[in-house]
């Protein structure tokens, strides 16, 4: 694997990291609010458990994947389930984006 893949990949592999925290925060703004719930039902029990509970197992789950997939890099599907990592968390971000939208125009209205 060349130099420049691997500063890409080191970037996706950040961007997630990022994204996967953002995730966490605004997962539990919405359910606090009422606004949302967890759709995975085990992260759901552990939210309900305790906030920091729901933080660590997602932390802790995404950054065994991630560090898993870093490994195994320099196989060329692995790479590609990176990537696709980097798009389904920039899908959900933008899912919050609209709800944080939608949740304000709500207030002005």
């Amino acid at each position: 694997m060349d130099t420049d893949t691997t500063h890409k990949l080191t970037r996706l592999f950040a961007a997630v990291i990022l994204m996967n925290g953002v995730d966490a925060v605004m997962t539990m703004a919405w359910v606090e609010s009422g606004i949302a719930t967890e759709a995975n039902p085990l992260m759901a029990v552990a939210l309900d458990t305790h906030p920091a509970l729901f933080v660590l197992i997602k932390l802790t789950l995404v950054g065994l994947a991630l560090t898993l997939l870093w490994r195994l890099r320099h196989i060329r599907a692995v790479t590609t389930v990176m990537v696709a990592m980097a798009v389904t968390y920039g899908l959900v971000m933008l899912i919050h984006a609209g709800g944080v939208g939608l949740t304000l125009a709500l207030m002005v209205a």
